[in-house]
């Protein structure tokens, strides 16, 4: 477990030099401190450590990118889980600088389907969102956000391949676009696409308020990379009043809700 540290400044003067000297010479990890209540920064060897007062700190000489349109479910996902572990991040149909429009020939270059999101960190690639998330949590491992028991993992990586396969992208495709993206008559919801979408949203709605009800995968002690992957999508049908509406049958589900907005990262990007 990670400690919260509380030093004055002569005494983390000296730790902080004696952790980038060891950091440069044997390549320890560089997240090794989780808390440091301060905000300064120091450099070594052209490694740079900045402590913030919100007590995370990151290596400024990382580079994450995160290509897609800040929109989309799948690209907050990924936020979301840079917000929770304090990483700095970029977002956005840019590339190096350089905007790569979204279905592009250079977005496709870089994913064969062309999805989002794409993940750059620093020159390593990533596509496919639970990847990404699964990757950003083992690169950077303070706080976890996979359970550290076996088979709870397996259940929470079960889940995570039902939710990003199953259950959001149909939802997204079959329901939610239809509201942001509307191609009826003068710019209008056609709510005969909506009507014929609602079993499909009140199936999934009922298998994710029935595996609430169990207690074993979402909303649990910590917040998980399953947690990121649905709380988005569960945002967006909060705030419209036709998908408000049916989440009032679900109480597990409006429970989850409530408890997940206010989460700190979901406040600042759901909210």
């Amino acid at each position: 477990m990670l400690s919260t540290y509380y030093l004055k400044d002569d005494l983390l003067e000296s730790t902080i030099f004696s952790f980038l000297i060891t950091a440069t010479k044997h390549k320890i990890s560089k997240y090794v401190l989780d808390h440091i209540l301060i905000c300064k920064e120091y450099s070594v060897n052209n490694i740079s450590l900045k402590i913030t007062t919100e007590g995370t700190f990151s290596m400024n000489n990382e580079s994450l990118h995160i290509y897609g349109p800040l929109f989309s479910p799948f690209v907050k996902t990924v936020i979301l889980v840079c917000e929770e572990k304090g990483l700095n991040y970029t977002a956005g149909l840019t590339i190096k600088g350089e905007e790569v429009p979204f279905k592009s020939e250079q977005h496709l270059k870089l994913h064969p389907a062309g999805k989002v999101p794409i993940l750059f960190h620093n020159d390593f690639m990533l596509c496919e969102t639970v990847a990404i998330c699964r990757y950003l949590d083992q690169v950077f491992p303070h706080t976890p956000m996979q359970p550290e028991d076996i088979y709870e993992r397996a259940l929470h990586d079960q889940w995570c391949s039902l939710l990003a396969g199953e259950f959001i992208l149909p939802l997204i495709h079959n329901y939610l676009l239809e509201f942001a993206f509307p191609k009826g008559e003068n710019g209008q919801v056609r709510m005969d696409k909506v009507k014929e979408a609602e079993p499909l949203l009140l199936n999934t709605l009922t298998k994710l308020n029935n595996e609430l009800e169990t207690g074993k995968t979402f909303g649990q002690s910590i917040f998980t990379i399953a947690d990121a992957l649905i709380i988005p999508i569960l945002a967006y049908l909060h705030g419209l009043p036709h998908g408000a509406e049916h989440l009032k049958q679900f109480s597990y589900l409006q429970d989850y809700i409530t408890k997940m907005l206010n989460q700190p990262s979901c406040v600042k990007l759901l909210k």
